[in-house]
């Protein structure tokens, strides 16, 4: 029996740290010994196993980028995700793979279009992590990671028949084993936070704009001292430097810290830290709440839908639309024992719901269901563009 041929894609993989990138990465790892699949990632940068194609595309922080998009008045991202499927185009028309799974919606619109000129074959599967609003009429099957997202998609009027609800993956150890407390002064001793204070971490775009950093440093600023110390973790952006500002000012020099790390060091900075707080108010499906849950972390979050689904009873829930509800939480929990047990359970929650070992067998077939899609003719070259 012949093996279903899926290519992963991803521009920023290797490059920018994101949960479309750490998803696309870890589905091909999970499921790349599984028998009925042929799978190939190709990633923007920095390939590492057998089976991953590295195309370097333009990058968009790159000056020449930037200096291209202001000549061309298209966003540097864009740009990124044409030229990642310029590269890719000659693996697709060689290769002819079943399906193509992919996360950007430029990209997606993108090999959308190479189908329509060429007449390829492949199923354009997209995950829809950010998530995107409908509709998704270039698209042959939409994967939904959050029942709410799923549902909304459902009252836009996509069918069901073209969507999947399938929560994100993440990776479980089998056990949980908190630290002992020389070993967590140790591990804060090597990568250089303070052994003594309650830490206090975040982990997303170092920004005002989605993740909203600058939130979430005000709330620390409100508590009374000792306040815990706030480590935030992410990717720069173009007002990182006004973040750092402000947390100097509001927090002072020896109170926060501000870096970006590879995501294979991400883990030690979860088990060295206290709280986890997500000062967004809106996700597809945050992968970091995964990530700090599985690490035993208490998790402080904004009261919606997503989070609900991912944490149930064991998160802690405010209005982030209003000031001091973060940092009445906070305050609640540094006057909190984060038991063993309590660790263990948040552990046991991610483990049985949202490990590898639990859906892989869901991924698999939802690979082979987009291989089994027929491809509808489209009926104009004009028709309306899927959200990007």
């Amino acid at each position: 029996m012949s093996r279903t041929k899926v290519f992963l894609v991803s521009s920023g993989l290797g490059h920018v740290a994101r949960g479309y990138e750490s998803f696309t990465e870890e589905c091909f790892r999970a499921l790349r010994f599984d028998d009925t699949l042929d799978l190939h990632l190709f990633r923007g940068e920095g390939e590492r196993l057998e089976g991953e194609i590295a195309l370097h595309p333009l990058r968009r922080r790159a000056a020449f980028t930037r200096a291209f998009s202001h000549l061309i008045q298209k966003s540097p991202y864009y740009i990124e995700q044409v030229s990642f499927g310029l590269k890719l185009w000659p693996y697709v028309a060689q290769e002819s793979p079943d399906v193509i799974l992919f996360s950007d919606g430029t990209l997606g619109n993108f090999l959308w279009q190479i189908r329509y000129w060429r007449n390829y074959q492949y199923r354009l599967l997209f995950s829809n992590g950010g998530p995107l609003d409908p509709p998704f009429n270039r698209w042959d099957l939409v994967h939904e990671v959050a029942p709410v997202h799923y549902e909304n998609a459902i009252r836009s009027g996509e069918s069901p028949d073209k969507l999947i609800m399938l929560p994100y993956a993440t990776n479980c150890p089998g056990t949980f084993a908190p630290l002992l407390p020389e070993d967590r002064r140790a591990l804060r001793h090597a990568i250089g936070l303070p052994e003594d204070r309650i830490i206090l971490l975040s982990v997303g775009a170092l920004s005002a704009d989605h993740k909203r950093m600058d939130y979430l440093i005000n709330e620390v600023a409100q508590l009374p001292e000792p306040r815990p110390f706030l480590l935030l973790l992410g990717q720069p952006k173009p007002d990182t430097k006004a973040i750092e500002s402000l947390a100097r000012r509001t927090l002072g020099e020896n109170n926060f810290l501000i870096r970006t790390v590879v995501p294979e060091g991400v883990a030690d900075f979860y088990r060295a830290s206290d709280i986890f707080a997500l000062a967004s108010l809106h996700e597809g499906l945050a992968r970091v709440l995964l990530e700090a849950s599985v690490h035993g972390l208490p998790c402080i979050v904004h009261d919606y839908e997503v989070p609900r689904f991912v944490l149930g009873d064991l998160g802690y829930y405010g209005d982030f639309t209003t000031a001091g509800s973060l940092a009445r939480i906070v305050h609640s929990l540094c006057l909190a024992s984060n038991t063993p047990q309590a660790q263990a359970a948040r552990h046991r929650m991610i483990s049985e719901q949202f490990s590898w070992d639990i859906l892989r067998p869901r991924y698999v077939k939802m690979l082979h269901d987009a291989a089994s899609r027929v491809i509808p003719p489209p009926r104009s070259f004009r028709e309306p563009t899927c959200p990007a």
